[in-house]
């Protein structure tokens, strides 16, 4: 059939030429075949996309240009068919949403034939699909596809199964003193560790904020067995690597041979292993978080190497010039190794600023006392000294933060500490002045006796550092 038959019968009323010039003009590929499946004609959109050219393809098999249309050409009863496919363009593959029309024109059949580019439409489906079944921070699956595996493999009474699940150790702390990015890094690490050391095929997901889990069908006990040793290995490797901050992960694994165990108690078998393997190490993971916390302040604050011994000795000699009980000299002496610990929660750009800080800076550096607080509160052997932690910047006046504490509501530690630590801090360089001499740095101390400190602390540290001029800077 010729396509001004086709068009002018299509719409009577219309003219030929104006027909002509809606099918030429229509920004989509559009292509008319005869009843043998020729290719009978195509518009100027279909001939830029799809590359045509009327004396090399047309009155061809259009089965044999076009591999998407094979065997989609036999519509039966139906007058059209729609479907999706790749179809190759001038501008490579494209998804493309296909209708197919059966076309009678005076007793002569045929095919119209429209395509939609759906490129962006799939990529964004196929990007909500993959949103609706991974994690966002770990690309991993989600608990919500994890439980859907779970149930499928119930379902289908699979076996045998292996169960591995993991919990992050101290992650709370982390994201509470370094922040939620540290924290987040921690778990990409471990993602990534589990992703590794698993098979392809098994179901590795996080679960919860510091939970992950992988399911493992048709593997057995020994396999299972390695792979958690595989991944405590990693994980060690990692941790000799990155001392600054380490990854504590607990683990427990269950096994499954009977198909007619509910997964529920596979779960929980997992679980139970997991939750003793975390207690049995609690207290050295915190204790070993502490100390790498340490290490990074220490790092990053070059500025004060030696301040915490120094100020320790000297803290503590002050407590037994001033009678303080043994109990409160220990406690005394943890504070002045710690007090600062909360300072690894402050950015960089604030602590190792060379000047004088802004007010929104300072309100920030003050924070440092908060997170110390929330370090010492997690850790056991720590804990006694939480709140003493918290009230190391407190003055005498009550001009101090965070409570603004005034006189001997603060703690006598807290009073001893603040005198000793002021004096180390003005006898040692800065990166934006010079170390005071001892002699300025006690005439300070004795003009803000009263104001800042203990009227009744300086004389007698004034007396200490006399005796002892090596005792500090």
């Amino acid at each position: 059939m010729k396509a001004k038959q086709s068009l002018q019968t299509s719409c009577g009323k219309c003219s030929v030429t104006y027909l002509e010039h809606v099918f030429a003009g229509l920004k989509l590929p559009i292509l008319l075949l005869d009843e043998a499946k020729r290719l009978e004609q195509f518009n100027k959109y279909a001939q830029r996309v799809l590359l045509l050219e009327q004396e090399a393809h047309l009155g061809r098999d259009a089965t044999e240009l076009f591999p998407w249309l094979a065997g989609r050409l036999d519509l039966g009863s139906n007058n059209h068919v729609d479907y999706r496919c790749l179809v190759a363009t001038a501008e490579g593959d494209r998804h493309t949403a296909v209708r197919i029309a059966a076309l009678s024109v005076e007793g002569r059949k045929g095919f119209v034939i429209t395509l939609h580019d759906i490129t962006e439409l799939v990529q964004v489906e196929e990007k909500l699909t993959f949103m609706s079944r991974h994690d966002a921070l770990t690309g991993l699956y989600n608990r919500g596809y994890w439980e859907q595996k779970v149930d499928e493999i119930e379902t289908a009474k699979i076996t045998p199964v292996g169960l591995l699940l993991c919990d992050v150790d101290g992650l709370k702390l982390v994201n509470d003193t370094l922040g939620h990015d540290a924290g987040d890094k921690m778990l990409v690490t471990l993602a990534s560790v589990l992703r590794d050391v698993c098979r392809t095929g098994d179901i590795v997901a996080r679960i919860g904020g510091d939970e992950f889990a992988i399911l493992l069908p048709h593997v057995e006990r020994a396999k299972l067995v390695n792979i958690r040793h595989a991944a405590e290995q990693r994980i060690e490797t990692h941790n000799t690597n990155n001392r600054a901050l380490p990854i504590s992960v607990s683990i427990g694994i269950a096994f499954r041979r009977d198909p007619n165990e509910p997964m529920t108690v596979l779960f929980k078998r997992a679980d139970d292993r997991m939750y003793r393997e975390k207690l049995n190490r609690s207290h050295s993971v915190r204790n070993s978080l502490v100390q790498a916390l340490t290490l990074t302040l220490k790092a990053r604050d070059l500025c004060t190497e030696g301040h915490n011994e120094r100020v320790q000795e000297t803290a503590v000699r002050l407590g037994d010039s001033l009678g303080m009980p043994g109990s409160q000299v220990y406690d005394l002496r943890l504070l002045a190794q710690f007090h600062d610990i909360g300072k690894v929660g402050i950015p960089d750009s604030i602590l190792l600023k060379p000047g004088p800080l802004t007010a929104a800076e300072r309100l920030e550096m003050q924070r440092h006392t908060v997170v110390g607080q929330r370090i010492a509160l997690a850790v056991p052997d720590l804990a006694p000294i939480a709140n003493l932690i918290l009230n190391h910047h407190e003055w005498w006046n009550g001009a101090g933060y965070p409570l603004g504490l005034k006189g001997e509501k603060i703690p006598l530690a807290c009073r001893i500490l603040s005198v000793v630590d002021a004096y180390d801090a003005m006898t040692s360089d800065r990166p934006y002045r010079q170390a005071m001499s001892s002699e300025a740095a006690l005439a300070e101390l004795r003009r803000c006796a009263g104001s800042q400190f203990d009227p009744d602390i300086v004389p007698v540290f004034v007396q200490l550092i006399k005796q002892n001029q090596n005792l500090l800077p």
